[in-house]
């Protein structure tokens, strides 16, 4: 799996990648990505997410291009919002793509 940096260059994603799908609220990064990929959230741009234990965060939005199995997915991922141990988390906006497509999770 690849994804695009502040520059434009793709690359593999430099952490851990996680597909959930039971995520139907959208995909998250960790901040530490989003500085790895030298991106710049948009602060104005929050959202309010309610995660596991009913806890309710308030997390900015940054656009981000993620490429699996060759199919480019540009959307805004909820930054912070995210899985422990997870750099990436991938959600059902995306998932949903990948079955319209006929594809398959797993090994």
């Amino acid at each position: 799996m690849k994804i695009k940096d502040h520059k434009g260059r793709i690359i593999p994603v430099p952490g851990s990648v996680k597909f959930d799908t039971g995520n139907d609220v959208a995909t998250s990064i960790s901040e530490e990505l989003v500085e790895k990929l030298d991106l710049l959230p948009d602060g104005n741009k929050k959202r309010r997410v309610t995660g596991a234990g009913g806890t309710v965060v308030h997390c900015s939005m940054v656009e981000i291009t993620v490429i699996i199995r060759k199919r480019r997915y540009r959307r805004l991922a909820l930054v912070g919002a995210k899985a422990p141990g997870t750099d990436l988390l991938i959600g059902m906006d995306i998932i949903k793509s990948l079955n319209d497509k006929d594809y398959t999770l797993g090994k």
